[in-house]
Protein backbone atom coordinates (compact mmCIF):
# COMPACT_ATOMS: atom_id res chain seq x y z
CA UNK A 1 0.00 0.00 0.00
CA UNK A 2 1.37 3.49 -0.53
CA UNK A 3 2.22 5.91 2.46
CA UNK A 4 -0.16 8.11 0.97
CA UNK A 5 -3.12 5.85 1.29
CA UNK A 6 -1.43 4.71 4.53
CA UNK A 7 -1.36 8.11 5.84
CA UNK A 8 -5.06 9.02 4.26
CA UNK A 9 -6.37 5.88 6.14
CA UNK A 10 -5.00 6.64 9.60
CA UNK A 11 -6.41 10.45 9.26
CA UNK A 12 -9.54 9.29 8.89
CA UNK A 13 -11.56 8.44 12.26
CA UNK A 14 -11.75 4.82 12.48
CA UNK A 15 -15.84 4.68 13.00
CA UNK A 16 -15.84 6.87 9.69
CA UNK A 17 -13.74 4.84 7.69
CA UNK A 18 -16.74 2.28 6.50
CA UNK A 19 -19.33 4.73 6.27
CA UNK A 20 -19.49 4.38 2.42
CA UNK A 21 -19.89 1.10 2.42
CA UNK A 22 -22.69 0.94 5.02
CA UNK A 23 -24.76 3.36 3.26
CA UNK A 24 -24.36 1.64 -0.05
CA UNK A 25 -25.42 -1.55 2.13
CA UNK A 26 -28.51 0.05 3.34
CA UNK A 27 -29.15 1.26 -0.18
CA UNK A 28 -28.74 -2.11 -1.69
CA UNK A 29 -31.47 -3.12 1.34
CA UNK A 30 -33.64 -0.80 -0.61
CA UNK A 31 -33.66 1.29 2.71
CA UNK A 32 -35.54 5.08 2.22
CA UNK A 33 -32.83 7.64 1.38
CA UNK A 34 -33.78 9.82 4.51
CA UNK A 35 -32.84 6.56 6.54
CA UNK A 36 -29.68 6.49 4.84
CA UNK A 37 -29.06 10.46 5.87
CA UNK A 38 -30.71 10.13 9.38
CA UNK A 39 -28.22 6.32 10.04
CA UNK A 40 -24.80 8.38 8.59
CA UNK A 41 -25.35 11.15 10.37
CA UNK A 42 -25.40 9.15 13.69
CA UNK A 43 -22.65 7.65 12.78
CA UNK A 44 -20.88 11.22 12.58
CA UNK A 45 -21.90 11.98 15.90
CA UNK A 46 -21.02 8.98 17.35
CA UNK A 47 -17.51 9.52 15.97
CA UNK A 48 -17.65 12.73 17.16
CA UNK A 49 -18.67 12.17 20.59
CA UNK A 50 -15.62 9.07 20.74
CA UNK A 51 -12.98 11.84 19.40
CA UNK A 52 -14.08 14.34 21.62
CA UNK A 53 -14.01 12.26 25.03
CA UNK A 54 -10.85 10.16 24.48
CA UNK A 55 -12.79 6.85 23.91
CA UNK A 56 -11.57 3.95 21.50
CA UNK A 57 -11.31 5.35 18.07
CA UNK A 58 -11.87 1.84 16.83
CA UNK A 59 -15.60 0.30 16.89
CA UNK A 60 -14.42 -3.00 17.57
CA UNK A 61 -12.96 -1.41 21.11
CA UNK A 62 -15.91 0.35 21.82
CA UNK A 63 -18.10 -1.56 24.88
CA UNK A 64 -21.85 -0.56 26.28
CA UNK A 65 -19.87 0.67 28.85
CA UNK A 66 -18.38 3.63 26.86
CA UNK A 67 -21.79 4.62 25.20
CA UNK A 68 -23.69 4.47 28.22
CA UNK A 69 -21.41 7.03 30.40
Amino acid sequence: MPAEALTAAHATPPLLVDLESFERSLLAANKADQTVRTYAKAVEGLTSYVLSTGMPRDARDLRREHIEQ
